[in-house]
């Protein structure tokens, strides 16, 4: 199973146990779609790591991804953007919860990996960049609001810089393929510029 939008605003709408409703809906539908539409562009969202095995140069095609919750990134995010009270603790909840859910259900990344051929990677992400992911976060919610309103800045600045705050936590553990040099050498490298889905 791929990582979706669809997936990513069910896995929200499933840690929401506070949030209910058609409003509700919408903003998690909206979260989705701007979430997934940031974090599988490169520049936006980038993993880098550490390669072991036999020299040479090969691919991570299908590495797996983890993430754990990280409410109070969110929670301070929110804070952050001047936006408090009982309704942004449940929202940076669901939204920290059902992020690292869907995530870690079904993230992937893919790279190259320098020195290694035939191996194992283990990566971090290295950039996660929030001023990218607050304009996505706006429009998706304009569009499925069908209006805006006062609160969609603040809403959409704190969630980005939460979300992204919680992204720079995720790490990846992936397989290595390629052609090895002739005569089998153990090797370490590294995979500079790896990306999500």
């Amino acid at each position: 199973m791929a990582l979706t939008a669809n997936a990513i605003a069910t896995a929200i709408q499933f840690a929401s146990a506070d949030l209910t409703g058609p409003t509700a809906s919408k903003l998690f539908s909206a979260i989705g779609k701007a979430v997934h539409a940031w974090i599988t562009i490169p520049l936006n969202v980038y993993l880098t790591g550490v390669t072991t095995g036999q020299a040479g140069v090969g691919t991570i095609s299908a590495g797996k991804l983890f993430m754990l919750p990280a409410i109070p990134l969110v929670t301070a995010g929110l804070a952050g953007a001047n936006v408090r009270g009982p309704t942004s603790l449940s929202l940076a909840k669901a939204v920290s919860i059902g992020l690292a859910a869907s995530i870690s259900g079904a993230g992937t990344y893919s790279g190259t990996s320098l020195g290694v051929a035939v191996g194992a990677d283990l990566s971090k992400v290295v950039v996660a960049n929030p001023m990218t992911l607050a304009p996505l976060l706006a429009l998706n919610m304009i569009g499925d609001f069908g209006a805006i309103g006062l609160s969609v800045g603040p809403v959409a600045q704190g969630l980005a810089v939460g979300i992204a705050s919680q992204v720079l936590t995720m790490t990846g553990v992936g397989v290595v393929a390629g052609t090895p040099v002739p005569s089998p050498t153990p090797a370490a490298g590294n995979s500079p510029f790896n990306q999500v889905g």
